[in-house]
Formats: structure tokens, C-alpha cells, sequence
């Protein structure tokens, strides 16, 4: 499966507009945690808080931040990892993806002793 949305939706000739949402719920995990959502076992493995360098002589590559959010989903019969992640501009961020039947968005990233994530689950029909 590709990784981008955007690509997956163009492959497969539809867009995300072609959708309904049927079911959706928003949750905070932290690293490690694990919840169930309409058939979707959603763990939150990891958060990688990370800083850009910039790269001298290119305008194009400037300093910046960002945090990568690593999940494993699991439907009963596939599983898979998936990456979220929130840049700073001009860096291009990757804060959803569609996944089978479902969309899951990354909405917030709290970076304290404590790190967690606030996602939205979507259970997604045509």
C-alpha cells in the first residue's frame, strides 16, 4: 500500500470526497497504549520529536522541527505500521492516512514528561 494518501487515492481513482463517514471518534494515547475502534486495534508504538538542520547554501532546506507518531493498526486480519508526522514549514507534513475502511488523523502532539496524541478514527463508506 503506498504510503502517501494522496497517491493511494489517485490510484485507486477516488478521493477521499467519495466517502462518508459513518463512525468517528477521537482519542488520546500515549506510547504503548492500544484502543479498539469499529473492528480497528489501534496501538500507538512510538513519537520521535525531531529538529532540521538547515542545510547552508540551500534556501529550499532551512531549519525546522517536527514529530513523527509511529502506530501499528490491526483489523483481525492484517496488521500493518503506519507513520504520521507534523513539520514546520516549508516541510511537507503527513497527518492522516486511509487505511482499508478507516481515516486516521493526527490532530495534536503534547510533548511534556508524558508525551501523547490526539487522533480522530474514521469508519469510512462509499
Amino acid at each position: 500500500m503506498p504510503k502517501d494518501p494522496i497517491t493511494l487515492t489517485a490510484q485507486m481513482g477516488e478521493s477521499v470526497d467519495d466517502y462518508k463517514v459513518v463512525n468517528s471518534k477521537r482519542i488520546q494515547l500515549q506510547a504503548k497504549q492500544s484502543i479498539e475502534f469499529e473492528g480497528l486495534i489501534l496501538k500507538l508504538e512510538s513519537f520521535t520529536f525531531e529538529e532540521i538542520a538547515e542545510v547552508p547554501g540551500n534556501e529550499n532546506m532551512p531549519a525546522g522541527s517536527g514529530v513523527v507518531v509511529s502506530i501499528e493498526i490491526n483489523d483481525g486480519l492484517n496488521s500493518e505500521g503506519i507513520t504520521l508526522n507534523e513539520l514546520s514549514k516549508p516541510y511537507e507534513s503527513k497527518s492522516f492516512i486511509i487505511w482499508k475502511k478507516y481515516k486516521i488523523n493526527l490532530l495534536e502532539v503534547k510533548g511534556d514528561t508524558q508525551a501523547s496524541a490526539q487522533l480522530k478514527i474514521e469508519l469510512l463508506k462509499r
